[in-house]
């Protein structure tokens, strides 16, 4: 793990990581919903965090590919990618941001999807994780370690879950 981790680190200007969670007891709307906003919401805060930074520089244009196993079907990626465009457009203008096709990728023919996945069981076990501490804590721990990842609670617009924020 601390090879990969490495090469990870090794690669990071290439890589961006985003991370948001939310707590189901704090809200009355579906999981399926709450998901939709979170990538809608990564998206364009993660695209001003880069903009702000010096990471990216206008014009550019993004995509995004999610896990198939999420419950977003055909009608919700469009929606996300169309949300995610009004958005840009009303932040930069016209021509400045551009986003390409919400993908739905299979996890095992993904590094990126995999590693994604990686990072977000490690932030749900530091998150989460409440009994004794073993083995998968002490993998989580290098992962939010050796990649910078802090963690902490924050307000997203149109969200009425308490949210985690990692940008």
């Amino acid at each position: 793990l601390g090879d990969y981790l490495d090469l990870v680190v090794a690669k990071r200007e290439l890589l961006s990581f985003k991370a948001l969670a939310f707590e189901k007891a704090t809200t009355r709307r579906s999981v399926n919903e709450i998901v939709h906003r979170l990538h809608e919401f990564m998206i364009v805060r993660g695209i001003a965090h880069e903009l702000d930074s010096g990471r990216v520089a206008l014009p550019h244009a993004i995509s995004l590919s999610v896990d198939a196993e999420q419950s977003l079907d055909q009608i919700a990626r469009a929606d996300i990618q169309q949300n995610i465009e009004l958005a840009f457009r009303n932040s930069y203008g016209e021509n400045s941001l551009f986003m390409g096709d919400v993908a739905s990728v299979d996890s095992k023919k993904s590094p990126a999807v995999q590693l994604a996945d990686v990072i977000a069981g490690a932030i749900n076990r530091k998150i989460n994780h409440t009994g004794d501490h073993g083995y998968k804590d002490e993998m989580a721990e290098m992962i939010v370690d050796r990649l910078q990842i802090q963690l902490g609670r924050g307000e997203i617009p149109g969200v009425d879950a308490t949210t985690w924020l990692s940008i």
